[in-house]
């Protein structure tokens, strides 16, 4: 049997000279009719920008959204639903306000407005406009379109420039990502945006090629998850739904961290602490919306650029460097210290770095409480390797090599679940004096 693109090379050649021109467009016409889909709207994530040639261009963005995401400094950006977008929230604002919006008072406290001057910075144009006064005639032609698309007025809106839009009647287009049933535009942020308004919740479009959204390529590169499509850490994104399987939950070994400290009358927002190989981050998100001055140590920085996205957390909440070069260089000393799942690591290799001197520098800078865990020998992959590494004997070597009196089992995650059914159940140990 010929491949499809032979096949179509073969029925071209036997179509006589006139008609191939006709043919050619018929091929076309069903290539893209095969790519129009319905699609859930509130499944849709923002794609990147096209500030070369015009806001909404036909060809593919010069930005990913990743990429503009760091150019304009709003990490954000790189995960943005569609129903959250700059052209959304005018005209929501729209809505609820009317035209007071389009003041240029108004005005340019929004994103909208903001987003505009971030293309014109980059590429000199918002759509052809490069002017304060040029950003709210777009403005009020984009907020036009929606007002006689709610009242079903099919009269033809004159933009300020037709520069950079779309043919009229053309569909929206999107790329398919790594999720199933997710979706990043290419093109037709402000079409979507009035469907999104007005209530729609599905849309027609045509569906590009399958891509990876930035948190999805991030993921797949920490060395922790090495390559395969799962979280490390919990991540509430569009990026991610239950195909993406999550290896740690951190649910549990926070609650009990809570309670203990809780327990212990410690007032997380007068407290500091920090996370050693914190990963993308998610126990410091958690401290940090808890009051505590929190602080991240993590030696990859694709964990924490997924921090920066998916929890918001700023540089100032994240040290990009191995711990040991931490711990060396450091004079600090945090109330709570967090060393998850880190000691066995120098246990099976510790030419360069031994457990005992990782837990003496440990020791030194927790202030009240160090929350540890780390790899024992009921696990199926450490049987052999961390023979005898048992919780009483943990304990037991926490005590020795550092001045904590009280090494105290507050209970196990639960993440020895799927892949993982024959692993993890680690006991989780407060640390105190």
């Amino acid at each position: 049997m010929l491949p499809l693109n032979a096949l179509h090379a073969s029925l071209q050649r036997r179509v006589p000279p006139p008609l191939r021109t006709r043919y050619r467009r018929l091929r076309r016409w069903a290539q893209h009719k095969a790519r129009v889909r319905q699609i859930p709207l509130e499944r849709v994530l923002l794609g990147g920008e096209h500030v070369g040639e015009g806001g909404e261009h036909v060809g593919e963005h010069v930005y990913s959204a990743g990429q503009w995401a760091d150019l304009v400094g709003d990490p954000r950006r790189a995960s943005l639903p569609l129903y959250e977008s700059p052209h959304v929230q005018l005209l929501q604002r729209y809505s609820r306000d009317g035209p007071a919006i389009l003041d240029l008072a108004a005005l340019r406290a929004t994103s909208y407005y903001r987003n505009a001057l971030d293309c014109i910075r980059y590429s000199g144009h918002y759509f052809g406009q490069s002017t304060e006064a040029g950003i709210q005639a777009q403005a009020a032609a984009f907020c036009q379109l929606y007002e006689r698309m709610r009242r079903g007025d099919p009269t033809e809106v004159s933009f300020p420039s037709p520069y950079g839009h779309s043919v009229r009647g053309t569909l929206p287009r999107v790329c398919a990502t790594w999720t199933p049933n997710t979706y990043q535009v290419l093109d037709g942020y402000h079409r979507l945006a009035i469907a999104w308004v007005l209530g729609q919740r599905h849309a027609s479009v045509v569906v590009a090629g399958e891509q990876p959204t930035e948190l999805q390529r991030l993921a797949l590169r920490v060395s922790v998850t090495q390559s395969r499509r799962e979280l490390y850490q919990p991540v509430s994104a569009l990026d991610f739904d239950t195909s993406w399987p999550l290896v740690r939950r951190c649910e549990d070994r926070w609650a009990m961290m809570v309670a203990f400290l809780d327990r212990m009358g410690l007032d997380l927002s007068r407290s500091s602490m920090i996370d050693l190989a914190c990963s993308y981050g998610w126990f410091v998100a958690e401290f940090a919306r808890r009051g505590a001055q929190a602080l991240g140590v993590e030696a990859e920085a694709d964990a924490l650029r997924i921090g920066r996205i998916a929890y918001g957390l700023s540089p100032a909440q994240q040290v990009h460097g191995h711990i040991q070069w931490f711990l060396e260089c450091t004079k600090m000393r945090c109330d709570i210290v967090l060393l998850l799942s880190v000691l066995h690591h120098l246990v099976l290799r510790p030419s360069r770095y031994s457990p005992e001197a990782l837990l003496r520098q440990v020791d030194a800078l927790t202030g009240s409480v160090l929350f540890l865990d780390t790899g024992q020998a009921h696990e199926q992959w450490y049987r052999t390797a961390l023979r005898g590494w048992d919780e009483h004997y943990i304990a037991q070597f926490i005590k020795q090599h550092t001045t904590f009196s009280e090494v105290i089992p507050l209970g196990t995650d639960n993440d020895d679940r799927g892949y993982y059914a024959k692993n993890y159940r680690r006991t989780l140990f407060a640390c105190v004096r």
